[in-house]
């Protein structure tokens, strides 16, 4: 695209801990970029994002107002700085409250789908019974989707026997049969304001434009108190 001449690129790279040289080389030698769901720190480029660590941060604080307090996170990959902004509001939520996190309910793998959060859920099953989470915060919707699975086969219910809230708010995770507690990340609005800048506007300041957009809680049915979850002693869970 560089080579045919366009005029400005939005560009939402796979990859952003650390950044890549060519996406280092991209912010120095041409201006005329916007970079999408990335705070772009550290590079002279205009970036828009969603407040992932805030976002993050009021889930937690969510699933800890309840009275939740053994709380794992799904995380995504370490390439990617959402995952690492939204482990970062988790664990700001966590020493809030007096918590200090417990690396072993905090899982981390390559992806942000589906399969990652069943190896996730099955990691946190096979831990013993007194360190098992109450309730589980995933970084995406998708990975949540998989964890649910995981805990419907081993015939347990969310939020009856855990909670679970995710990122994203995603249409898709209707399907999932649940009403899932979910961060709204302002997708819309993200691609709507990159689109507007794109537009209406030419870069010529040295110092490039930084966005950071709210995000918002979508309290729905997947978590509830600890105190009011029952466990069904029947199920043997290993």
């Amino acid at each position: 695209m560089l080579l045919k001449g366009v005029d400005k690129i939005l560009f939402a790279p796979a990859e952003s801990l650390p950044f890549t040289d060519f996406i280092k080389k991209l912010s120095r030698e041409h201006k005329n970029i916007i970079m999408l769901n990335d705070k772009a720190d550290g590079l002279n480029i205009n970036s828009i994002s969603s407040d992932d660590a805030e976002g993050a941060y009021l889930a937690t604080k969510y699933l800890l107002k309840l009275g939740h307090r053994k709380i794992a996170h799904i995380r995504g990959p370490l390439t990617v700085s959402n995952a690492h902004d939204r482990e970062a509001g988790y664990r700001k939520a966590l020493l809030e409250f007096g918590i200090f996190p417990n690396e072993t309910l905090i899982y981390r793998d390559k992806t942000f789908d589906k399969k990652q959060g069943a190896q996730a859920m099955e990691a946190f099953f096979s831990l013993p019974e007194n360190q098992r989470p109450s309730a589980v915060f995933a970084a995406s919707d998708m990975m949540v989707w998989g964890a649910y699975e995981v805990i419907k086969s081993r015939g347990l219910r969310v939020p009856e026997d855990i909670s679970l809230i995710g990122f994203g708010d995603l249409l898709e995770t209707a399907r999932m049969g649940i009403e899932l507690t979910s961060i709204n990340q302002n997708g819309y609005a993200i691609g709507y304001t990159a689109c507007e800048m794109l537009l209406k506007k030419s870069f010529p300041s040295a110092l490039r434009e930084k966005i950071l957009l709210p995000t918002k809680l979508v309290i729905r049915k997947s978590c509830m108190e600890p105190a009011l979850q029952h466990v069904n002693e029947n199920i043997k869970v290993s």
